[in-house]
């Protein structure tokens, strides 16, 4: 089957309604066969209130899901997993579990400066906190709220995000331990669970992408392009893991070359290139790709693109919004969905 697909964050139950009116509305005309509702903490569990965030609850998001599925529209719900617990200060699961905390010895007013001494990302400006992967608990609080997100959204498909993790064995429980090794078990570990109810497993790509391997030792290619890509040992595991999880490879510029696509496809997984809103740089990623894909026989894996909303006003009110009261990337990505939609009614599976 091939796919169109849209991700946005869900930060709120208008939020919620009006992304999905304006993707059924604006989007599904162009042909969108899949909307990825990041909803993170921001639902009203019942099974685990202290972590909840916000205000979507399970009736109003099996409402849109619904309505999604009449459009032809598969819907996916995306909940952080390891990464991305907060924006440079913890979220509402850590603060309620201060004890899954990777990093509890750096205090949220020093996150970044901290993290420039133990990474050395130069380019990092931000900084998401994480939590243990060898913290069993975590799975008891976590798995359920994912649970509670799927059942609300009947979906076939779960994403558990997984990227930008920037540091592994910190705390207590796993210095000194694997990168590698911590991360593909906390993911397997997610992976089984939802094998067994019949629902693929989705992630994003990067912390399966060396660096090193891929960009070379240094350089301006890389110091450009490093962040798509991991440096601290996670990437090793990409033999380990089972074949079907889905890896949705994102690159936001215009680059000469993507050796993401090669490195992920020759490993055998299904990959989604994954745009913002450049559509140069759309273009050019999926050309890309569908040139390797054809040179490895494996258009199988290849079943359409992927376009990301980070920043991006909810759809409904994007698409009826004046140009000259837009955001630059909000002009630009209402040309590369148009643009994206072209690319994927013309590209030929089989």
């Amino acid at each position: 089957m091939k796919i169109f697909g849209y991700h946005f964050r869900a930060e709120n139950e208008q939020g919620l309604i009006d992304n999905v009116e304006g993707a059924i509305k604006h989007l599904a005309p162009l042909g969108l066969t899949h909307l990825i509702i990041e909803i993170n903490n921001c639902f009203k569990f019942k099974g685990h209130p202290e972590i909840s965030a916000s205000n979507i609850t399970a009736e109003t998001l099996s409402t849109c899901c619904d309505k999604l599925r009449k459009a032809n529209i598969e819907p996916i719900p995306l909940y952080n997993c390891v990464g991305h617990q907060g924006w440079n200060k913890r979220n509402s699961l850590l603060k309620a579990y201060p004890e899954f905390d990777e990093t509890p010895d750096i205090p949220d007013e020093n996150l970044i400066a901290k993290v420039h001494e133990r990474v050395g990302h130069k380019w990092l400006t931000t900084y998401t906190p994480a939590w243990c992967c060898n913290e069993p608990k975590v799975y008891d609080v976590v798995l359920p709220a994912i649970q509670e997100l799927v059942n609300a959204t009947k979906c076939k498909t779960v994403h558990l995000g997984m990227d930008e993790i920037f540091l592994f064995g910190q705390c207590e429980r796993c210095k000194g331990l694997d990168p590698a090794n911590l991360f593909s078990n906390s993911l397997i570990k997610f992976y089984n669970y939802f094998k067994q109810k019949g629902i693929k497993v989705m992630i994003w790509g990067d912390r399966l992408l060396d660096a090193t391997k891929l960009l070379g030792e240094v350089g301006p290619h890389r110091a450009r392009y490093e962040k798509d890509f991991e440096n601290v040992g996670t990437a090793k595991c990409i033999d380990k893991l089972p074949k079907d999880i889905i890896i949705c490879d994102w690159h936001y510029k215009l680059e000469e070359t993507y050796p993401s696509a090669n490195e992920l496809l020759s490993h055998g997984y299904e990959v989604w290139p994954s745009c913002w809103a450049d559509g140069d740089a759309a273009e050019a990623f999926w050309n890309y790709t569908l040139k390797t894909a054809t040179e490895l026989d494996r258009k199988d894996l290849l079943p359409g693109m992927l376009v990301t909303g980070w920043g991006i006003r909810p759809l409904n009110t994007l698409f009826n919004s004046k140009e000259e009261d837009l955001i630059e990337r909000e002009v630009l990505i209402l040309k590369t969905f148009k643009r994206v939609a072209k690319l994927m009614k013309e590209y030929k599976l089989n």
